[in-house]
């Protein structure tokens, strides 16, 4: 038996009204993918949950559930499906909605699992700095963002050479450009301190992960670790000294 946790709406329900209930077990529909009719779709962490909600169900102010899940699953590293077999909800969680902080440095350590340093010196720079808290202001992540945009670009151009290698690198550009815009949406609301995160900080550190997530070097656990160390991430510190 495997453990899940499950968002639902303040009424237990979840997409297109499905109906929940503790304890009682839901059979899957016979899906043969992720998203697709029949499936019943879970996290393998809370912390997965919280992180990626935004660009997933997006249910505001949800409620979460652990779940015991039976049967065959899939998952892409961000998301998880039982296709055959059978699931309950069987015990309501506490909900623990992320910082803006806490998005943008999600976003920022997904992007580094798959962008390689170098190509992007100025989103290196930038993500380095925002990290330790040496500098977090407006004026320097848009030309990060530039940056990592530009290596995109670099990326296209090499197709030819080598369509494996670029779809690998295509892929780590575009989870650091969301981590970058991340960071413009995050500067804007810094000072909010105590203020659920506006949704497009959410979605797009949400969005971040979902990219590096499909990189082929990345476990399908990483995304998970990521998200648990990020919730855990005090913004007053970080690891090997203080802002």
């Amino acid at each position: 038996m495997e453990t899940g946790y499950k968002l639902t709406n303040h009424s237990m329900q979840t997409r297109d009204g499905f109906q929940w209930r503790k304890n009682r077990w839901r059979r899957a529909g016979g899906g043969t993918a992720l998203c697709a009719k029949g499936c019943l779709h879970y996290y393998s962490s809370p912390e997965l949950a919280a992180f990626m909600n935004a660009i997933h169900a997006n249910i505001k102010k949800p409620r979460l559930f652990r779940a015991e899940i039976e049967g065959d699953t899939l998952t892409d590293g961000v998301k998880s499906g039982l296709i055959h077999g059978r699931m309950r909800l069987v015990e309501e969680l506490k909900v623990v909605t992320p910082s803006a902080e806490q998005f943008v440095y999600f976003a920022v350590m997904c992007a580094r699992t798959v962008l390689p340093v170098g190509p992007a010196p100025q989103w290196d720079a930038w993500a380095e700095n925002w990290i330790s808290g040496k500098d977090r202001s407006a004026r320097v992540i848009p030309a990060a963002a530039k940056a990592a945009a530009d290596a995109v670009v670099y990326a296209q151009a090499t197709v030819l050479a080598c369509k494996a290698a670029y779809a690998a690198a295509a892929v780590a550009c575009k989870a650091a450009y969301a981590a970058a815009q991340a960071g413009v949406y995050a500067a804007d609301v810094a000072a909010q301190a105590g203020v659920y995160p506006p949704a497009d900080v959410a979605a797009c550190a949400a969005y971040a992960a979902d990219v590096a997530a499909s990189h082929p070097a990345v476990a399908v656990d990483v995304i998970a670790t990521l998200a648990k160390k990020a919730l855990a991430w005090n913004d007053n510190k970080e690891e090997g000294g203080t802002k």
